[in-house]
């Protein structure tokens, strides 16, 4: 199926890290990674 004019595409990635297996500057790498903004959630407390 062709996009329409004027549509974009996008692609849309997840994924769960827990913080205990993180590098410590995990954020920053990932940033560098993608160079396009991204969000996370951090659940540390249960």
């Amino acid at each position: 199926m062709a996009a329409n004019a004027g549509e974009t595409k996008v692609k849309l990635w997840e994924g769960i890290c827990y913080p205990e297996n993180m590098l410590d500057d995990w954020q920053e790498e990932i940033d560098d990674i993608l160079q396009v903004p991204f969000a996370y959630a951090i659940h540390d407390i249960d």
